[in-house]
């Protein structure tokens, strides 16, 4: 199946995560196709015990998502088409209080 083809997770779909954290609460939103068709989504990540983004740890495989904050949150979370690992981003909001 084409990276196109895979339908989006639903929010807290098929999602590991520490036992001993809680895992944070996120959505997927989805993103207008890329200049050659491909399919693109952004995920955000409720971080509210958060001030910055100093602190988060976030891993981003082909696959998976992996996103932690010491003592606070982990999260695991199956993306849902492959990705390049290399060209994606993430920002921090101080006023949400989010990562996306």
């Amino acid at each position: 199946q084409s990276r196109q083809d895979k339908p989006p997770q639903q929010a807290g779909a098929e999602v590991e995560e520490e036992p001993s954290l809680p895992r944070p609460e996120y959505r997927w939103e989805p993103r207008p196709a890329g200049a050659f068709g491909q399919a693109r989504a952004a995920l955000v990540v409720a971080l509210p015990l958060c001030d910055s983004g100093a602190g988060v740890a976030l891993d981003v495989a082909e696959q998976e998502l992996t996103l932690g904050v010491a003592d606070k949150y982990a999260l695991r979370a199956p993306l849902p088409f492959a990705v390049d690992s290399e060209s994606t981003r993430a920002k921090f909001s101080r006023r949400e209080k989010t990562m996306t």
